[in-house]
């Protein structure tokens, strides 16, 4: 709900002449403004006190009001500090100027700071970069009350360039009053190819929660829906991606806390990978026994992708690969290993993300696997990525 004031000058012309004075006397304060884009970025100083207005028209507040231009599209706050010898408390507010005189606020995102006091949070205002906006002052029964202060945003801009860093990119969890999961898309462009690990913090809880989807340039998607969580390394969320590729996360379900401003972290990291394309069997990779492990990288491609692997038999023995699929994710994808005697199919197997297998090869019959070249085909679903290990163990 919002509330206006406009102040009728045939009404009450005292009232009126001290809101102009005040709009002309104070039309050069400025209200310090940042927005806070990481965590490494910290709220302005407090500004010079600020006069406030005094009285009310037809039971509405009189508010002198200091303009303010949005620097981020996003959720802009004000914290307010109170001097100790103001009389009365203050009420404060942000919002919109219309018509010259009228001014729209969020009704239930008002404070009433006491003198002396400082109240943090007093807003919640939707704001659009390079826009103006307006902090309102009133006192009820004090002509002389000052405040100091200072306006911040944390943004919920979409399509926000983000880069590896270990710091903390921040946005706002909510855009307007009600809804608790605003869809954000994130743009990166990976300076390797390999695996980018995402996080999430919800400032204000020691736990952290939410959904990650990887889609491509495009916004065409490339994975499913993963979930967060920081209480299990299980649900650490990862993709495969490609160097110089323009990606897109699209972040869903981080609620955040009205003492923290709603506001959420992001971030990921890179490791480097080795995308080896191995989908043709004439280019198998050798596989030796004893060796270590082999990684491989398959990317975000949004299609089903086959590596072939082949190793020697020169003897009769049980055959053991080992297969490591733990720094991969998903809970409806899954990897298809299908073993060949030569051209010759001998078994297929099902393989899920996040989990290790030995795939044993044997003769039914001598529990052994006879002499001879064979080979591995691995083939993954649309939206699978990742890194996985495979190793001819004995």
């Amino acid at each position: 709900m919002k509330k206006y004031l406009k102040i009728l000058i045939p009404l009450l012309v005292v009232v009126t002449v001290l809101i102009i004075g005040t709009s002309i006397a104070f039309a050069d304060e400025e209200v310090p403004v940042k927005a806070i884009n990481t965590d490494s970025v910290s709220k302005p100083t407090f500004g010079d006190p600020l006069q406030v207005a005094y009285g009310s028209v037809d039971g509405k507040k009189v508010f002198a009001t200091y303009a303010v231009t949005a620097p981020a599209t996003g959720k802009m706050y004000i914290d307010v500090k109170a001097a100790e010898t103001n009389q009365y408390g203050i009420t404060s507010a942000i919002g919109t100027v219309s018509d010259g005189d009228s001014f729209s606020y969020y009704d239930n995102r008002t404070s009433y700071t006491s003198p002396g006091a400082t109240d943090l949070g007093i807003g919640c205002f939707d704001v659009v970069k390079g826009k103006t906006y307006y902090v309102g002052l009133n006192s009820t029964l004090e002509t002389t009350a000052t405040v100091q202060v200072k306006a911040y945003i944390i943004p919920y801009a979409n399509n926000r360039t983000l880069k590896a860093s270990s710091t903390f990119t921040i946005a706002s969890a909510i855009k307007g009053i009600d809804n608790k999961e605003t869809a954000l898309y994130y743009k990166i462009k990976p300076t390797k190819t390999g695996v980018i690990t995402v996080t999430l913090k919800n400032y204000g809880s020691s736990d952290s929660y939410g959904y990650i989807t990887l889609y491509n340039s495009s916004k065409k998607v490339r994975s499913e829906k993963l979930r967060y969580s920081s209480t299990s390394s299980s649900y650490k969320v990862r993709f495969g991606v490609k160097k110089g590729v323009t990606y897109y996360l699209k972040a869903t379900g981080i609620y955040g806390y009205s003492k923290e401003n709603y506001k959420y972290g992001i971030k990921y990291s890179i490791k480097a990978a080795t995308d080896r394309s191995l989908s043709k069997k004439s280019n198998a990779k050798t596989l030796k026994r004893g060796a270590t492990a082999t990684a491989t990288l398959f990317t975000a491609n949004g299609s089903t992708e086959t590596d072939w692997y082949k190793f020697k038999v020169t003897k009769a023995r049980e055959t053991v690969l080992k297969i490591d699929l733990t720094e991969m994710r998903g809970s409806d994808q899954k990897i298809t290993i299908t073993s060949y005697k030569g051209s010759k199919k001998i078994g297929s197997s099902t393989l899920y993300p996040g989990n290790s297998y030995d795939y044993t090869i044997k003769d039914i019959l001598t529990g052994k696997a006879s002499t001879g070249t064979y080979y591995i085909k691995l083939t993954k679903t649309k939206k699978l990525s990742g890194k996985y290990k495979i190793k001819y163990a004995q």
